[in-house]
């Protein structure tokens, strides 16, 4: 009896021995079959409007002139004017824009009391209307893919005085009509003067502001 013990107790043994080294057979999963016909990825792109803008050149120079008993032409340019505009309007929202520059009488650095007025005072029988600053825009150049449609530059113009201020009415450098003028252009500016008579000699400055909107 005891010995039918051993052996069953030797054959439990056996079993649970087997039962621990006998591979676990893994359950087989398989995938979901992919839907047949047609896919479609969809591609997301943001494009985010900017501003309508502008860059002007930090400094002017125009030539030396000496004092004279006559009328002293001098020009000069004002390079590298450029309008951006950016914004990103629907055809229908785009009004257009104008870019615009008022100029500052020159004046003596050391004494403000001493300026090239808008006006010529001693204008006698010379073939000269006595106006002293003009500007002449230049034909706008479209950059990087923009569209010259619609884009022009302002008219050739003698500056007025606004006033007693010193300072010029404004007037127009460049102008984009309704539909017109997405991106960026660039024009040029010629600058006249006409320096009067036995003006003093001194290191004059001026200033020219632009804008656009």
């Amino acid at each position: 009896m005891k010995n039918m013990k051993k052996i069953v107790s030797i054959v439990s043994g056996l079993g649970l021995l087997i039962s621990s080294v006998m591979p676990v057979m893994a359950e087989t999963i398989y995938p979901t079959p992919f839907p047949t016909g047609a896919h479609t990825t969809l591609v997301k792109q943001k494009v985010k409007a900017g501003n309508l803008t502008l860059k002007a050149p930090a400094e002017v120079g125009l030539a030396d002139i000496y004092v004279s008993g006559q009328v002293v032409t001098n020009t000069g340019t004002a390079t590298d004017f450029y309008v951006d505009d950016a914004r990103g309007l629907k055809t229908a929202a785009q009004l257009g824009w104008t870019a615009t520059v008022t100029y500052s009488r020159l004046t003596d650095k050391l004494d403000a009391t001493t300026f090239v007025p808008f006006v010529d005072p001693t204008v006698g029988g010379e073939n000269y209307n006595g106006k002293v600053y003009q500007f002449s825009p230049t034909t706008p150049t479209a950059l990087y893919g923009a569209l010259a449609t619609g884009v022009t530059a302002g008219s050739v113009i003698e500056l007025t005085e606004d006033g007693v201020t010193g300072v010029s009415t404004a007037i127009t450098v460049m102008t984009a009509s309704a539909n017109n003028g997405k991106g960026m252009y660039k024009n040029n500016i010629g600058i006249q003067v006409k320096v009067p008579p036995n003006t003093p000699a001194a290191d004059y400055e001026s200033t020219m502001t632009f804008t656009v909107a």
